[in-house]
């Protein structure tokens, strides 16, 4: 590739007259804190994906951080501290388990999948064992269900990369005891920074409200009903989200397309293979995951290449200061080796198809 090619691995417009104007709204009429309209984004998230309670979060972390401090402080026994994790999943629920000082049980993936076997999961259930986090990634999903009719354990589903994708006609989670959603720039819908837990369970719901908001119902009252901490939402991040939500199905539809219009070019070009989604059953494929040998040769020819390729994030297993809860015996062979072949072409709704066009021939020519 003897240029760069102007082109950046995320693409998405939130340019919208309707966001500014939720904008000038949420100024005008001094909902700078979480207000009416980030009601209007919580009753329009219960909406969309059929759930019975949503609550804003600053962060997809923040909301991970809110899920285990509830099942920490529900069952209050310092023995159950273990959490059930994929070995491949973005660092955010590995730290919140961290910062609550809970121990992390890892999980190899399956070989052609970045997720694990749920067989596996449910193997390294014990007494100890607080909950399994299913890190439901770029719109794939670990079978919830399935586990929850052999293990009765809290399940708490990280699905910051798949909100409004479906699994056996539900959405990706909503089949847990909690879900949760990230609103982050790389996402289907962004509020810059932003998260939301979901449930069906009222009293988790309750808890979850308070524990957000300083342990207080609302805030004019003197007295504080709980323990709690300060994660609000702000009307101006649910302006942003408001109509992003409420159009979902158009960017959507955008991702399929782009996703079908890669998957016909690099079924061409060999050394390289498109990570299958199975969009049949309603997973939207957040990110082009791909998967090649030669890695390597691919970003040392892509020039920019580090601007127009993501690599894939380490595993988790490879952090430093988590080595302390390995056993000397696990290899996790399959996360190492998704780890060090996979990578994300350009993503994103709004990406110039010309311009990953241009890409998908340099591809090729290197690759052939």
């Amino acid at each position: 590739m003897k240029k760069k090619l102007d082109l950046n691995w995320w693409n998405i417009n939130i340019n919208k007259p309707e966001i500014r104007s939720n904008l000038m709204d949420s100024f005008d009429k001094r909902f700078f804190s979480q207000g009416k309209i980030s009601a209007k984004v919580e009753n329009e998230i219960c909406k969309k994906i059929k759930i019975q309670h949503c609550v804003l979060t600053p962060s997809g972390t923040t909301a991970i951080y809110l899920a285990l401090l509830y099942f920490k402080m529900k069952v209050n026994d310092s023995k159950k501290n273990e959490v059930i994790i994929s070995d491949r999943s973005w660092i955010s629920p590995a730290h919140a388990a961290y910062f609550l000082d809970l121990k992390l049980i890892f999980v190899d993936t399956k070989k052609d999948q970045p997720l694990p076997d749920e067989n596996e999961l449910i193997s390294k259930i014990n007494k100890k064992t607080l909950c399994i986090i299913c890190v439901q990634l770029n719109g794939r999903s670990i079978d919830v269900n399935y586990i929850k009719k052999r293990k009765k354990v809290f399940i708490l589903e990280d699905a910051a990369q798949s909100f409004y994708s479906k699994t056996n006609n539900s959405y990706i989670g909503t089949n847990g005891d909690i879900g949760i959603f990230s609103f982050s720039m790389g996402k289907i819908v962004t509020s810059g920074q932003g998260g939301a837990i979901v449930t069906k369970n009222n009293n988790i719901y309750k808890s979850i409200k308070l524990l957000k908001n300083n342990g207080v119902i609302n805030r004019y009252v003197d007295k504080w009903n709980s323990p709690g901490l300060n994660f609000k939402f702000t009307d101006i991040q649910a302006s942003i989200l408001l109509e992003q939500i409420k159009k979902i199905e158009k960017i959507k539809k955008k991702l399929n397309k782009l996703y079908f219009y890669y998957k016909k070019i690099l079924s061409n070009i060999p050394n390289i293979k498109l990570v299958d989604e199975e969009l049949v059953n309603g997973r939207i494929p957040l990110y082009i995951e791909c998967y090649s040998k030669k890695k390597k040769l691919i970003f040392k020819k892509i020039k920019n290449s580090k601007k127009i390729i993501r690599v894939n994030y380490q595993s988790l297993h490879k952090t430093n200061y988590f080595k302390k809860f390995l056993n000397k015996n696990e290899k996790f062979l399959d996360s190492n080796n998704y780890n060090k072949y996979s990578f994300y072409l350009p993503s994103g709704p709004d990406q110039d198809i010309k311009k990953i066009k241009i890409l998908l021939n340099n591809l090729k020519k290197i690759l052939k």
